[in-house]
């Protein structure tokens, strides 16, 4: 299960996903700086921003829960929102996608509304 809440802190919206399909990505947000001396000689810099880190996940959901999601996106993309996710770890930041991509993947029974949709979110956690 993987929960999405928001305004943080106070929150007043949560929307409830399932959990999201395997694959998904946890990484430290970091910069490389290239530099060249004066002979030419390349030397290069990462830079870490303080702890933060970036997620992706993948979702395929039902045509009825996009159009939640989608509410929830349009109403709160701009705040910092809380995600539980599905390892039960607490995220606090803000949601990165531009734009957010609806994708229908087609029919099936077994979905309320008989629809899948694939959506892809990307988080930054934010040190706010």
């Amino acid at each position: 299960m993987f929960i999405i809440a928001a305004p943080y802190p106070n929150i007043q919206t949560t929307t409830i996903l399932p959990s999201p399909d395997w694959g998904d990505v946890n990484e430290p947000v970091a910069t490389v700086n290239a530099l060249r001396t004066m002979d030419g000689t390349l030397f290069t810099y990462t830079k870490k921003k303080d702890q933060r880190r970036k997620c992706h996940w993948d979702f395929k959901i039902s045509r009825d829960k996009s159009l939640e999601l989608k509410a929830f996106i349009t109403s709160y993309f701009h705040t910092r929102v809380r995600i539980i996710d599905h390892d039960s770890v607490i995220w606090i930041g803000f949601l990165q996608n531009n734009p957010f991509e609806f994708v229908g993947a087609g029919a099936a029974q077994s979905f309320p509304g008989g629809e899948v949709v694939d959506i892809s979110l990307d988080f930054e956690e934010s040190d706010q």
